[in-house]
C-alpha cells in the first residue's frame, strides 16, 4: 500500500510554493490569529475541520511545540489574551 500526501499550492506575499494541506491548514489558523491580534479580545475560538491541526495546537500548549508556524499561533493566541 503506497500512501500519498496530498499538496496544494499557496500564494503569499507573492510567493508560490508547495505545502502539506496540514500546512495550508495551520498557515489559515495563523493567517485567522493575525486578524485579530490587537482587537482586544478577551477570547479567540479557533475553528478547524482538521483535529489532528487543533490536537496539535493543544499539545504545543501544554508540552511545546517544535515547529516554526505552530509557535507562532501560540504566541499570537497568548498576546492576544494580554
Amino acid at each position: 500500500m503506497v500512501k500519498t500526501e496530498r499538496r496544494i499550492q499557496l500564494s503569499s506575499d507573492g510567493m508560490i510554493g508547495k505545502c502539506s494541506v496540514f500546512e495550508a491548514k495551520l498557515w489559515g489558523i495563523l493567517d485567522g490569529v493575525t486578524l485579530v491580534q490587537g482587537r482586544q479580545h478577551d477570547r479567540v475560538l479557533v475553528q478547524a475541520d482538521n483535529l489532528k491541526v487543533i490536537g496539535v495546537i493543544e499539545e504545543a500548549l501544554s508540552k511545546g511545540s517544535y515547529s516554526a508556524i505552530i509557535k507562532c499561533i501560540i504566541q499570537l493566541l497568548q498576546n492576544e489574551g494580554n
